[in-house]
C-alpha cells in the first residue's frame, strides 16, 4: 500500500507539471520501461489526477503504438 501511495504522489506531481506548463503548443509525453513495471497504472493515475484537479480543462488522448506496429 505504501508503494501505491508513493506512486500516486509521483503521478500527481507529474500531472501537475504537465498542467503547469503554459506552452501554447501541444505536448506529447511518453512513459518508457520494461513490461510489467506499471507504466499503464502510472498513466491511469496521472489521468485521474488531471481529471479530478482540472475538470474540463485538459484533454487526454492515449495512443498505444504497439496496437499499430507492423502496419
Amino acid at each position: 500500500e505504501n508503494f501505491r501511495s508513493s506512486r500516486k504522489n509521483v503521478a500527481e506531481d507529474f500531472a501537475n507539471k504537465i498542467y503547469d506548463n503554459k506552452s501554447l503548443n501541444s505536448m506529447i509525453w511518453g512513459v518508457e520501461g520494461p513490461l510489467g513495471i506499471g507504466k499503464s497504472s502510472f498513466l491511469n493515475l496521472c489521468e485521474e489526477s488531471l481529471r479530478k484537479n482540472h475538470p474540463g480543462e485538459v484533454i487526454v488522448v492515449r495512443f498505444n503504438a504497439l496496437k499499430y506496429s507492423g502496419q
